[in-house]
């Protein structure tokens, strides 16, 4: 059975477009109860989907998180947590937790993906206190230090009006014109809130 009580619970808060990694987002990670935060790169596909489960925008497109959540729903297993456990030469190692009639099982994923499962089935995610101590960041952009982490209430995730235009381009780029839409309703819903 996973353990979690030296692993730190964290929400998705935000993503936001790298220069310096291609055509890559940032998915920001939020400890939960605290002010550190987790900046880790997806692909810019894994991005857009976890923008779309973040801002509630139904598509008709089916993605393979889709078939994660069939699969679980016409099989008889959960998907119960997603794990990053350890850092090596900058690529984050992480399992999904499942649990079936057989018992649970730790199944390794790319952590774009397990951020997606999570983002899609809601399940909560988890990082282990050693990455989380590593590579890790306070607010004013400090490392982490050994000093205590003040609590605080959770933040509201948010994807950004810049990073939804960025997706809608990509989107249009690509010719996926459903996506497209949805995001462009989106970005137009958010401008009438701002205005």
């Amino acid at each position: 059975m996973a353990n979690f009580s030296k692993k730190i619970e964290c929400n998705i808060i935000g993503l936001s477009q790298t220069q310096a990694v291609g055509e890559n987002y940032i998915v920001v990670l939020e400890e939960e109860g605290g002010d550190r935060k987790l900046p880790v790169i997806v692909r810019d596909r894994e991005a857009q989907f976890i923008a779309l489960q973040l801002e509630k925008i139904e598509t008709k497109k089916i993605f393979v998180w889709d078939i994660f959540e069939s699969l679980s729903t016409n099989h008889n297993f959960t998907m119960d947590a997603v794990y990053l456990h350890s850092v090596f030469e900058g690529i984050f190692y992480t399992k999904v937790i499942t649990n079936s009639q057989e018992g649970e099982i730790e199944i390794n994923i790319s952590v774009g993906d397990a951020l997606c499962l999570a983002a899609k089935l809601e399940i909560p995610i988890y990082v282990s206190s050693e990455v989380m101590d590593t590579f890790g960041l306070l607010p004013n952009g400090d490392d982490i230090s050994d000093e205590p982490v003040p609590q605080k209430k959770p933040t509201q995730t948010k994807v950004t009006l810049e990073n939804l235009q960025k997706m809608l381009d990509k989107a249009l780029e690509e010719e996926d014109y459903e996506i497209a839409s949805q995001i462009r309703d989106k970005i137009k819903a958010m401008k009438g809130e701002l205005e």
